[in-house]
């Protein structure tokens, strides 16, 4: 229990590239979850407006103020990549975001 205490902060203090995960590593991560749901992730545009959908999920769920909120909107070019990859079920989305990033 005391080791999960010490990880738990040291990921607050340093972050996730202390520990050697980088953001691309994380992206990486969340494009094969996307796939490994059977979806196609289109490479190129389309890849980089999804992660960054997912990262802006996130950045929204812990945003504290209207300011940080509103900058964690997701453009309409963020939500029709979205759209192409995942159909109308945005709860998937949502589900693979916050299991990838928001954890």
């Amino acid at each position: 229990m005391a080791a999960c205490g010490v990880t738990a902060i040291g990921l607050a203090v340093f972050g996730q590239g202390y520990l050697g995960w980088s953001k691309a590593q994380a992206d990486q991560r969340f494009v094969a979850a996307v796939r490994a749901e059977g979806r196609t992730v289109e490479p190129g545009t389309t890849q980089v407006l999804v992660v960054s959908a997912a990262h802006k999920l996130c950045q929204r769920r812990d945003g504290e103020t209207y300011s940080e909120r509103r900058d964690a909107t997701l453009s309409g070019d963020e939500i029709e990549a979205v759209r192409r990859t995942f159909g109308d079920d945005d709860r998937a989305f949502t589900k693979v975001a916050l299991r990838t990033y928001c954890s």
